[in-house]
């Protein structure tokens, strides 16, 4: 920092004010002969007309003229309106997922979001921007969710652990091409494009993927679901049995449309103490997961060095900790899995805050490790919260649990203004205490390792207790 800019501009602590600077009280025509700190009267604060950038990275709170203190909460307000959006999308793309079937969904929800997205690097105004923002969260929030859930249902019970895996790892390493997208163009209209661009691909899996198995053998539609495992059997080379699903199961689901339509079993889910404490309890396992998970990403660029490589790092932590969540799963209970990761990151991040601030590598490791914890758990908790509902409303109820993960991670852009009120401190012991909290309610969910997912609300009830 030049020395003369002390005489120039007014301190915050020890950062100088952006948005503010001394009234200059020479002429225009500079005077080398005159001490700096008379040409400014220190007694006068004013606003600032233009500003000068430390880099040439063009970001939107550059164009939007966004970088004053007391306009801060419009950026937070971008985080706010993306996670608000997915808090509206999530439960409606859940019944219609459950209703019309997972690959229509997922496939014309990854269009809409390209669209929108795409146009959000077209934006002109701020709010413009934050209209596409909505848009684009709107319908991009039934991908990742539909997407999984479908991956899942095509799998047989012992194989769900790695499909989950499988569709899991894209995500951190989509995350970090986009760290790598952003650090070489530095232009977030180029970012938004390069990045989007390639989903509009997605109008190809209408004839690459199939519908869900599970989900047509609910819909009564037996002669599709066979066809898909005819082409299964064939590219396996496998035989095929000629009767995949007993007459038995067949009369149960049969009986279950008869007496009800597709409301009446919701109406049943609270009727049902268990489901309804189950449901309730996942929903708070969502809420602390996202509140963590979506607080260590934003408050990573806040951290000491290049605030690319640390959101890099912070999103590529994940990919290991979603191969090693494979494992987990597949040798470990998973009641005992969620409620050990949850509780070990919120530990993580109460000790991080104990480490002098000096420590930076001690601090940022610490930092690592309660997000490679918060991911484990975030992948744990899709797979359990797909288990522990029947299939006629595993996309429903999943979605509600995930609509109250929303409300945790629509808090998390806030936390960046919490710090700057409570202090950094209070942002990050808030989340030690609530991943701990989730950790120990996680001991009372059902345990459905390796067992038969449930069609229906009464096999779910049945599961175990806890």
């Amino acid at each position: 920092m030049a020395p003369w800019v002390k005489d120039a501009v007014p301190f915050r602590g020890n950062k100088p004010w952006k948005c503010k600077r001394f009234e200059n009280v020479m002429s225009t025509k500079f005077n080398t002969n005159v001490e700096c700190a008379t040409t400014f009267n220190s007694k006068e604060v004013i606003n600032c007309r233009e500003w000068v950038f430390a880099t040439n990275e063009v970001t939107i709170v550059r164009e939007f003229g966004i970088f004053c203190e007391n306009q801060k909460w419009r950026l937070s307000l971008i985080g706010s309106v993306n996670n608000l959006s997915q808090l509206l999308g999530i439960p409606l793309f859940g019944v219609i997922s459950d209703r019309f079937g997972r690959k229509s969904t997922v496939i014309i929800s990854s269009i809409m979001s390209s669209i929108f997205g795409m146009l959000r690097g077209l934006s002109t105004s701020y709010y413009m921007f934050l209209v596409f923002e909505f848009m684009d969260s709107f319908f991009g929030c039934a991908i990742y969710s539909t997407a999984y859930v479908l991956g899942i249902e095509l799998v047989d019970p012992k194989m769900r652990s790695w499909a989950a895996t499988v569709v899991a790892v894209f995500y951190p390493f989509g995350a970090v091409y986009i760290g790598f997208v952003a650090w070489y163009f530095q232009n977030w209209r180029k970012i938004l494009i390069i990045s989007y661009a390639p989903g509009l691909l997605f109008v190809l899996y209408f004839w690459l993927i199939p519908e869900s198995i599970r989900w047509l053998h609910m819909r009564g539609r037996y002669d599709e679901a066979r066809d898909i495992l005819n082409k299964i059997s064939v590219s396996n080379k496998i035989q095929l049995p000629d009767k995949i699903m007993s007459e038995e199961k067949k009369q149960l689901i049969r009986n279950e449309e008869k007496k009800s339509s597709f409301w009446n079993p919701l109406v049943t889910v609270f009727q049902s103490k268990r489901i309804v404490f189950r449901l309730m309890n996942c929903s708070f396992s969502w809420f602390a997961t996202a509140l963590v998970y979506y607080g260590l990403s934003i408050n990573s660029v806040e951290l000491v060095g290049s605030k690319y490589l640390n959101f890099i790092l912070i999103n590529g932590i994940e990919a290991p900790a979603v191969v090693l969540s494979g494992f987990i799963i597949e040798n470990m209970k998973r009641r005992r899995s969620q409620s050990v990761s949850l509780f070990l990151s919120g530990v993580s991040c109460i000790l991080c805050e104990f480490i002098p601030t000096e420590m930076i590598a001690c601090r940022m490791t610490l930092y690592l490790i309660s997000k490679f914890l918060i991911s484990i758990s975030f992948c744990i908790l899709f797979v359990y919260t797909a288990e522990m509902f029947p299939t006629e409303l595993r996309q429903t109820l999943s979605g509600f649990a995930s609509t109250i993960g929303r409300i945790g991670s629509l808090i998390a852009p806030q936390t960046i203004l919490m710090k700057e009120v409570a202090g950094e401190y209070t942002v990050v012991l808030l989340f030690g205490v609530v991943s701990i909290s989730a950790g120990c309610l996680s001991i009372f969910f059902p345990e459905t390792h390796n067992k038969e997912l449930p069609d229906t609300l009464d096999q779910a009830k049945m599961e175990n207790k806890a």
